[in-house]
């Protein structure tokens, strides 16, 4: 069974769960349904060769844990850190609690590298709580919320790695600084001067990831020298694509197209993304490659990039 079959299960089986505030669920429920998102990954992930993952030590890890699970916030707590192990944004519930870590990239207002040893703002979200607070790009991160920034990153770190790398670094580094639903940051930072100060996020007249909602969903306009700018907001809700259409009619006299998609909070949908790319297109052709490999003796797997053929129709 596919991977994400098993998460959209588990998923459904939660939010079932939550029809009263904490129903009760018997502990061999939360049990198979643990070992049902373990198994399901590590038969249908395609993407260990590329982790320092140890999917086997990651069920060591967290099953005992199902002792301490007494209701449903508890669970989605455990999943959530289970998934962590694998440092893939793309791998998270649908569904979270106050408490719950924001995701990254959509949750995030700045993003950050490890440059030479140090946390270094590359880029913010403009108009953004980040932005608003007076974080600037170049700046240096030295704590949140009052914990060093490479303490705070290395408890955030997958438990199960064979090794630690840069990708598992960073991706703590953005999960530490996404912070939580529920707790404002305070960002203690040093500026290219040498100047230390406190900036403090997610304040009540601050534009924040957690609420806001991009009106309308796309966005157009004609730059100089007749170059096409469209931007997009989200590639979720299905009336996008008329949407689209109407866009791409308003600058079809341009010499150029950009095509900005920087600012969608919430992923995407094949249903939406496949008829916008099918508007630069003259003939069916795919956008997918299914590559077989073997990364058990015995489980013949399969990555996965996008879901071809496109058909164009513009």
């Amino acid at each position: 069974m596919d991977w994400k079959v098993i998460l959209f299960s588990l998923l459904v089986s939660l939010c079932c769960c939550s029809v009263t505030a904490q129903q009760s669920v018997p502990p061999e429920q939360f049990t198979a349904d643990f070992d049902a998102l373990w198994a399901g990954l590590r038969d249908g992930y395609a993407y260990f060769d590329t982790k320092a993952t140890d999917w086997n030590r990651v069920r060591e890890l967290y099953r005992p844990h199902l002792a301490e699970v007494r209701n449903r916030n508890d669970f989605v707590t455990l999943l959530e850190k289970v998934l962590d192990e694998l440092y893939d944004a793309h791998s998270s519930l649908n569904t979270n609690l106050n408490t719950s870590p924001r995701l990254v990239p959509t949750g995030l207002d700045l993003w950050a590298e490890w440059i030479k040893g140090r946390a270094i703002i590359t880029q913010l979200r403009s108009g953004f709580s980040a932005e608003q607070a007076g974080l600037k790009v170049g700046m240096e991160i030295l704590s949140l919320n009052g914990v060093p920034i490479q303490d705070a990153v290395a408890h955030r770190l997958p438990k199960s790695l064979k090794r630690i790398n840069n990708n598992a670094r960073n991706w703590a580094l953005r999960a530490v600084l996404a912070g939580t639903h529920d707790q404002p940051r305070i960002i203690e930072a040093r500026d290219s001067h040498g100047g230390v100060a406190v900036y403090r996020l997610d304040l009540a007249d601050h534009t924040k990831v957690d609420t806001y909602e991009y009106h309308p969903k796309v966005e157009w306009k004609l730059l100089p020298q007749q170059v096409g700018y469209i931007k997009i907001n989200d590639l979720i809700s299905e009336e996008m694509v008329a949407q689209f259409d109407a866009a791409l009619e308003n600058v079809r006299t341009s010499h150029g197209l950009i095509l900005d998609l920087r600012d969608i909070p919430r992923g995407g949908n094949t249903d939406v993304a496949e008829p916008i790319l099918g508007r630069f297109l003259d003939r069916r052709m795919g956008y997918q490659q299914v590559v077989p490999y073997m990364n058990r003796p015995t489980s013949k797997r399969y990555r996965r990039v996008g879901n071809g053929p496109i058909k164009p129709r513009w």
